[in-house]
């Protein structure tokens, strides 16, 4: 559980950064939406 946090929070970080820089938008949100159903 600890990693998964972990590692929702180092996407969210690049998340972040991309979505900022607007480079590769739609796979970063497709993988948040696989992210987000995976989790919960």
């Amino acid at each position: 559980m600890i990693i998964r946090i972990e590692m929702t929070i180092r996407m969210v970080e690049l998340t972040r950064q991309c979505v900022n820089t607007r480079v590769h938008e739609q796979p970063l949100v497709i993988g948040l939406v696989l992210l987000r159903s995976t989790l919960s």
